[in-house]
């Protein structure tokens, strides 16, 4: 087989692994914010104020996943990331705001609170320097 026709059928797999995915993970998560949230423990009422961004966002996710495949431009697929990337950091805004977690079921209130509070913190950061390097990267033409 002709190692071209090896890529292109490599490049096929992978785009229909990664939609398939997204859409799989996007529906159990779809499920378990909108019908199982109160089921967990340590979630308080003010999840609730937090489900239409987490919906809007798995719906944002489905759709820009599967305009990628019908639209392959690298400035596309900027914007969509830095748009992605914007809801998230809206998502850990929120979730730093209301923080609707009831910590004491797990533990030590004080010592959670802190550690969920990181794990809001980190990826958020991560995300704000991935978004600079992908425009940095994208503005420069570099690969």
């Amino acid at each position: 087989m002709d190692n071209q026709l090896v890529k292109s059928i490599t490049k096929l797999f992978e785009k229909f692994f990664e939609i398939f995915f997204t859409l799989l993970f996007s529906i159990i998560f779809f499920i378990i914010i909108n019908y199982y949230w109160m089921k967990i423990s340590f979630l308080t009422d003010d999840f609730s104020m937090l489900i239409p961004i987490y919906n809007f966002s798995i719906v944002l996710g489905v759709v820009f996943s599967i305009s990628k495949i019908f639209i392959k431009n690298k400035g596309y697929a900027l914007v969509t990331n830095l748009v992605t990337n914007i809801v998230f950091l809206v998502i850990a805004y929120n979730l730093w705001i209301l923080f609707p977690f009831d910590t004491s079921v797990i533990g030590n209130q004080n010592t959670w609170d802190i550690i969920f509070r990181g794990l809001i913190l980190l990826p958020s950061i991560g995300v704000v320097i991935g978004s600079i390097a992908e425009t940095i990267k994208v503005i420069t033409n570099s690969k």
